[in-house]
């Protein structure tokens, strides 16, 4: 038997690359309404901002992907609305010499979720 947190869709980047791509709600859930939206990503540096646009108050999970590993996490509590959130990623000017990055956010509210993906540009 797994442990409840071991298949958590909204903690996978893959689950969450896959199903906001498809636009379909994590692990079986109810989607939210309306979804969650990264609007934009930037770069500064070693920082990353992005804006995210959250359907309801509640706990958002922001990951940075290479397209293998997570190269920052955070999780922050969001105002229904855009709210702007910076993250630090260490060595970030020599990831990008060779690699892509993708900001990934889930969104879990009661019994409904969402995900969202922007690549930064």
């Amino acid at each position: 038997m797994l442990p409840s947190t071991a298949a958590r869709s909204v903690d996978s980047p893959l689950s969450i690359i896959q199903c906001a791509g498809e636009r379909v709600p994590l692990g079986g859930h109810s989607p939210t309404s309306p979804h969650l939206e990264i609007v934009s990503v930037e770069r500064k540096k070693d920082r990353i901002t992005a804006v995210v646009h959250a359907p309801v108050k509640q706990a958002a999970k922001l990951f940075v992907w290479d397209g293998e590993s997570v190269l920052a996490e955070l999780e922050r509590n969001m105002p229904e609305g855009e709210r702007r959130v910076n993250m630090r990623v260490p060595g970030l000017p020599t990831v990008l010499e060779t690699t892509e990055v993708t900001v990934l956010a889930s969104f879990q509210s009661e019994d409904t979720v969402s995900a969202a993906a922007r690549r930064l540009e």
